[in-house]
């Protein structure tokens, strides 16, 4: 990439002994879209929306994209964390490390007792298990099923047994 030259104000001046007579010389310039510095050698980061960032010394002026952090917008979130500044916590992923630092949507699936793109929302009344697919068993009181593993927490309805409460008595 090169440096795009273009006329601006006069900034440096120099004097020549002989006459006393006083030189300017224009030395400003700006890089193309996308980079920065001496040059305009270096990549700019993941700035917001696509920005440029400053040709000075590369810092993001409108922030970073999603999924960024730091001045230069070029280290990922932090692992558990996404968004713009990083500022939201993943939901409860599988393997936090597979929560996308952009938009946390969880790759690899949710922990037991979650769904939703995010696993941020719990299983619904009567649901249990990797993605809410299992269905929880009699127990005494419905809402005292275990949304990670089934479990009643406050024991079977009368006619029912076990862990799960599936088993019928008869």
């Amino acid at each position: 990439m090169t440096a795009v030259m273009r006329k601006g104000p006069l900034s440096l001046t120099s004097q020549c002994s002989e006459n006393n007579i006083k030189v300017a010389a224009l030395l400003e310039y700006t890089c193309e879209r996308g980079t920065y510095g001496a040059g305009c050698k270096e990549t700019c980061g993941r700035c917001r929306d696509g920005n440029q960032c400053s040709i000075n010394n590369g810092t993001c002026l409108t922030g970073c994209d999603a999924g960024f952090k730091e001045d230069l917008c070029k280290t990922a979130c932090d692992r558990g964390s996404y968004g713009y500044s990083c500022k939201e916590t993943c939901g409860h992923c599988r393997d936090v490390s597979q929560c996308s630092n952009i938009n946390g949507w969880c790759l690899t699936g949710c922990d037991p007792g979650y769904q939703g793109d995010l696993c941020k929302t719990s299983c619904d009344r009567g649901s249990y298990g990797s993605e809410c697919n299992e269905t929880c068993g009699h127990c005494r009181d419905a809402d005292q099923c275990s949304i990670n593993n089934g479990t009643c927490l406050t024991g079977c309805d009368a006619r029912f047994k076990g862990d799960l409460c599936k088993t019928s008595k008869c």
